[in-house]
């Protein structure tokens, strides 16, 4: 009931100024009417969700300033904000009630930084795909008199190393010109034959940079367009997305072998993120009514044993509906996955079963902002959380290990954890 008041809003209330007059004397009087009590509930209703909507109001106002201000929601910083203070002042009250449970969370000790080897130059080895050209001297070779002693022989040392870097354009375009040979008699004509690879239009390695430029380096298609028609070799936009289709045509079996791998993995995480598409923004235009208005981009990472594979779906479903096709490839016969995602409803499916783990980060976050509201009980509840990502940091990587080390030794350890935890659950959904 008290969680009904605060998200709803309450009704319109019209009031001429005889009709609050002749209220206020029936309370003075005690002698109200029967349609006083829903009508002061009403009023009450009214204020709660009025105290409560300007508290939220400069929540959401802090909210955007810490994306200029706060850098870190640390501890310290946690303290700052609740007792209002400068960074010296928090550091001298630190023994204030609440500062004790926040204090608790250890920070992270800031190693010295290595000092930068080759002095911010990148070695040759990291230029894998450079063309290593080999130059002799032009007029020493191995074995030779010295020229300056006139006594001793040369022999060969390392060679030294000199990085050159030429510039070219992103599509190169080649004009090639078979020769034909018509016969003077009866007029049949003979044409080169042209290398197999030489036969398409463009070839793998153009495809392939169109795609890179695109969907790793965010260069649209016509900003291609745009660049290769300034180098003088114009490349329509139009023809780029064909060649990034060719592209993900003959990737589209890798692309299957994956999704089948990521549906048999024991840890899988999704999201959303807004996205754009010129075509549905259209559609959505034209349409009178349209079931969802937006598009987005869902990100399903599958965590296997030795590796890890993301996988990108862009379109009009949101996370839990892409991660509900992409287990309905996984093998019955093994157990249900676990699920780790922030508490969005549209992140969770609706026809596969998942062990869900939501984010304490996001839960985290949510008591930070709260910080000024509720002082005490929020600083109380980040010293909590210290414990759990404390553990967190320092259990083995290995998954068995790991999940012995959260078992608490005792029994009085159990209960207190589960107290904590569940306080935490409480104070945030209650």
């Amino acid at each position: 009931m008290f969680m009904e008041v605060l998200m709803k809003a309450p009704n319109r209330l019209d009031f001429t100024p005889e009709e609050i007059e002749n209220l206020v004397h029936r309370l003075d009087n005690k002698c109200l009417l029967e349609g006083d009590y829903g009508l002061l509930t009403d009023v009450l209703r009214a204020m709660i969700w009025l105290s409560f909507s300007l508290q939220e109001r400069e929540l959401s106002i802090k909210r955007l300033r810490s994306i200029f201000g706060i850098k870190t929601e640390s501890a310290k910083k946690l303290l700052e904000l609740a007792h209002g203070k400068s960074e010296g002042a928090a550091n001298n009250d630190s023994d204030e009630e609440g500062s004790n449970d926040v204090g608790k969370e250890p920070e992270k000790e800031i190693s010295k930084k290595e000092k930068k080897k080759n002095h911010g130059h990148r070695p040759s080895s990291e230029y894998t795909q450079a063309e290593v050209i080999n130059m002799p001297h032009q007029t020493l070779k191995k074995g030779d008199i010295c020229p300056e002693c006139l006594k001793g022989r040369l022999f060969q040392l390392k060679s030294g190393t000199v990085i050159h870097i030429v510039g070219q354009p992103w599509l190169q375009v080649e004009i090639h010109k078979p020769e034909r040979l018509r016969c003077s008699l009866c007029g049949e004509v003979f044409t080169a034959n042209l290398p197999s690879e030489q036969s398409t239009r463009a070839d793998h390695s153009a495809k392939a940079i169109v795609t890179l430029l695109k969907y790793r380096g965010g260069v649209p298609f016509y900003r291609q367009e745009q660049v290769q028609k300034a180098l003088g070799a114009p490349i329509s936009a139009s023809e780029i997305w064909e060649m990034t289709e060719d592209v993900a045509d003959d990737l589209q079996p890798i692309y299957s072998i994956l999704c089948k791998e990521a549906a048999a993995a024991d840890l899988v995480h999704n999201d959303d993120t807004k996205a754009k598409i010129l075509s549905r923004m259209q559609e959505l235009k034209d349409a009178e009514e349209a079931e969802r208005t937006g598009t987005v981009t869902t990100c399903i990472v599958a965590v296997l044993k030795k590796l890890s594979i993301a996988l990108f779906f862009t379109g009009w479903k949101h996370a839990g509906e892409n991660l509900d096709d992409l287990l309905e490839k996984r093998p019955p016969d093994i157990s249900r996955p676990i699920q780790q995602c922030d508490a969005l409803s549209r992140n969770i499916p609706k026809n596969q079963e998942t062990d869900l783990s939501n984010c304490l980060a996001h839960l985290r976050r949510k008591f930070y902002e709260l910080v000024e509201v509720w002082p005490k009980q929020v600083l109380k509840i980040i010293g909590e959380f210290a414990c759990v990502f404390t553990n967190d940091r320092e259990a083995p990587k290995d998954q068995q290990e790991r999940l012995k080390s959260w078992i608490p030794e005792t029994h009085n350890d159990t209960v207190q954890l589960q107290f904590n935890l569940t306080s935490i659950q409480h104070l945030y959904f209650i």
